[in-house]
């Protein structure tokens, strides 16, 4: 399930993928630039509050469950993952 509050924009060639049984919240006025990619695996879930950007080409992976505070921004070609393993 994925859901982005009012005001939210994802551009062109952005990618959100969430898996089986997963979740994904992001708060308003959320910013998702041009071919930006998060990805949820199944069974966890992503909180994002409000005010939060995805620069271009950023990735964000997520295998365990995260949360996110308000007017986080992640940057361009920023890749976020998890090294730990399931």
């Amino acid at each position: 399930m994925f859901s982005l509050g009012t005001k939210g924009k994802i551009e062109k060639r952005s990618n959100i993928g969430v898996g089986d049984k997963a979740i994904s919240e992001v708060g308003d006025e959320a910013l998702f630039e041009e071919a930006s990619t998060i990805l949820v695996d199944k069974h966890t879930s992503l909180k994002i509050g409000n005010q939060f950007k995805l620069g271009a080409h950023a990735r964000l992976y997520v295998n365990s469950n995260w949360s996110l505070g308000h007017a986080v921004k992640i940057e361009t070609y920023c890749a976020i993952f998890a090294r730990e393993s399931r």
